[in-house]
């Protein structure tokens, strides 16, 4: 998801990654600054063989990763526009707890 967030950002563009600690998991959102996705690309972009890439795309990615999260209780979520200037694309990934790895503490 990381990797299309970037492909789908302008050139020089950005994608911004954030981590949510929730009591019951976690969320991860990525947003990228690239053009927003109209409402008719929106509600295709989970079927399976869907794709916007054309020959680089199999269409697969999105409606699989929504189905691995659905089964296990997480979700993915697109919010696009994601700015108030109408551009961007906002993915929010929920993960429940039996998901969230915690990593050990660092020692000195």
């Amino acid at each position: 998801m990381i990797t299309n967030a970037y492909e789908a950002a302008d050139p020089g563009g950005s994608v911004r990654v954030e981590l949510i600690k929730l009591g019951d998991g976690a969320r991860v959102i990525l947003t990228n600054s690239g053009p927003a996705i109209d409402e008719q690309t929106q509600q295709n972009l989970f079927q399976p063989f869907f794709s916007t890439k054309g020959e680089r795309g199999t269409g697969l990615g999105l409606w699989v990763s929504r189905g691995i999260l659905s089964k296990h209780g997480g979700r993915i979520e697109l919010e696009s526009p994601a700015f108030p200037d109408g551009t961007g694309v906002k993915v929010t990934v929920t993960l429940p707890r039996k998901f969230v790895v915690h990593a050990p503490a660092e020692t000195a």
